[in-house]
């Protein structure tokens, strides 16, 4: 497995940061120019912090969230309207699968889900159902900041 694959695309990373998600990660998605044209990559966040690497030049772009950092960023439930909606995390069983999570309400109101998504990677699940939360105003973003160290 790549690095690439345990943390959000630059795609949902640069939306978390737009939302005002803090930017404070273990890797971050950079841009990194040196001899040739400038291309993206996954940095941890010593190098990327230093700004340089041998004979390239590192700009930060986003945080490149991995699954663990989004699944604490998550709320385990959301009450809305005396109904409370757990976070529920499963995955295909298939080649093709994709990872899902939802909210769904409590036993006695099984049937009342709140949202779900679908996602190739687990990491971008998570971030694509975070940035909804947000919208949505279901959750603060100062909320999510305070669990980011």
């Amino acid at each position: 497995m790549e690095l690439k694959d345990i943390v959000c695309s630059l795609e949902y990373a640069k939306k978390l940061e737009e939302l005002g998600i803090k930017q404070d990660s273990l890797f971050y998605h950079c841009k990194e120019k040196g001899f040739g044209s400038p291309f993206n990559v996954i940095k941890d966040r010593n190098i990327a912090s230093q700004g340089y690497n041998q004979h390239m030049s590192i700009h930060k772009i986003a945080s490149a969230f991995t699954s663990d950092e989004l699944g604490r960023m998550l709320p385990k439930e959301i009450k809305i309207e005396n109904i409370c909606y757990y976070l529920e995390i499963a995955m295909g069983n298939t080649n093709n699968s994709k990872w899902l999570i939802m909210y769904n309400a409590s036993y006695e109101n099984r049937s009342k889900q709140l949202y779900y998504t679908k996602e190739k990677k687990e990491a971008d699940a998570r971030a694509k159902m975070l940035i909804h939360l947000i919208k949505n105003n279901l959750i603060k973003v100062s909320n999510i900041n305070e669990k980011i160290k």
